[in-house]
């Protein structure tokens, strides 16, 4: 009786005992549970964040090849304009060169102009002394007929 006493005493302490190690691996199953889904949670978190991080990086890589493109316009377009300037300073002073030219010949024109206006005022004086001259010399020659005809 006593060993059946006993038994039944051990069969409840190990059923007690089987009871609480199956409610300890129950929690001990639940908290793998949760470990095991933050675990995948965080493993798509860094999947998302490194998934963030390459398509950041790619962006900025496209960023910067747009940036060295408008770049190398920025540059190109800085040439032209530097070659334009050049060329129009050039022109300036090809200008200027003209119009110093340009008043040379207008100046020379101008004394040109009052030499043939002096000229023409000359050439006007002598056609006048030459038709008095004319004039004198045919009155000389009437006179000189009339004086051999007496």
């Amino acid at each position: 009786l006593q060993i059946i006493k006993t038994r039944k005493e051990n069969e409840e302490k190990w059923k007690m005992m089987a009871d609480r190690i199956t409610d300890d691996l129950h929690k001990c199953q639940a908290k793998l549970q949760t470990a095991k889904h933050d675990l995948k949670m965080e493993k798509k978190t860094s999947a998302t964040i490194r998934a963030d991080n390459l398509n950041l990086i790619n962006s900025l890589r496209m960023k910067e090849s747009k940036e060295k493109e408008s770049a190398k316009k920025t540059r190109s377009t800085l040439e032209e304009i530097t070659k334009t300037k050049n060329q129009l300073s050039f022109l300036k002073r090809r200008l200027e060169i003209i119009e110093d030219g340009k008043r040379r010949v207008e100046s020379e024109n101008a004394k040109l102009k009052s030499r043939l206006e002096r000229a023409k005022k000359k050439y006007s004086e002598l056609r006048t002394a030459a038709s008095e001259i004319q004039k004198s010399y045919e009155a000389a020659c009437e006179t000189l007929n009339e004086l051999q005809e007496r």
